[in-house]
């Protein structure tokens, strides 16, 4: 009966236009710790590709479980219509376990869409050389049926021209992350839903 099967949506995302407003929600990689935070954090730099309104919701230092318990207060200031999610490097610092994290972002995912709301993980590698993408990210990817930019943070931290300081990107390293994701916002565009 392999005809009966149905095969699961491809992540895609809404087709954004002048009224879209986009929450960039994360820790200081969001943030744009290193550099002018209203030029060049990676939300600023895709606000001026998109050319929509990129809100910068990025606080230093949060770990997954903190960002949980500040998202539903984010939520009702307003609903916006995409949730750019890039958060777990500071569970990983601190030595939080993998599941929880995972656990975390994924309560997160389910009260992103629960709004009505899309959501683009970003994600974030291990932070050891060599940087490789958390396999947790895909997992949740595949999981949620969420759309994944999994490669550029993991090519960023292996580059120190393109570093501020050890973890944290320089201006020109934010502009090439806000860059990847423009363009895989872009691609999620055009994919069927």
């Amino acid at each position: 009966l392999s005809g009966c099967q149905t095969k699961p949506k491809k992540a895609a995302i809404k087709k954004l236009d002048l009224a879209t407003v986009i929450v960039a929600f994360g820790d200081s990689l969001t943030h744009g710790q290193g550099v002018d935070v209203g030029k060049h954090s990676y939300p600023a730099v895709l606000e001026r590709l998109v050319r929509v309104k990129v809100f910068n919701a990025g606080i230093p230092g949060e770990t997954t479980a903190e960002g949980l318990a500040r998202l539903p207060r984010l939520l009702e200031k307003g609903i916006p219509h995409l949730i750019i999610l890039c958060e777990g490097g500071n569970d990983m610092l601190k030595g939080v376990d993998e599941k929880e994290t995972s656990a975390n972002l994924g309560k997160m995912n389910e009260l992103i869409r629960s709004k009505g709301t899309e959501i683009v993980l970003v994600g974030v590698p291990r932070l050891r050389i060599p940087y490789k993408t958390a396999d947790l990210y895909n997992e949740l990817a595949a999981k949620y049926n969420v759309p994944l930019e999994s490669a550029v943070l993991a090519k960023l931290e292996g580059i120190p021209a393109f570093k501020s300081d050890e973890i944290h990107l320089n201006e020109q390293g934010y502009a090439i992350m806000a860059n990847a994701i423009y363009l895989r916002l872009e691609e999620l565009q055009k994919e069927p839903r």
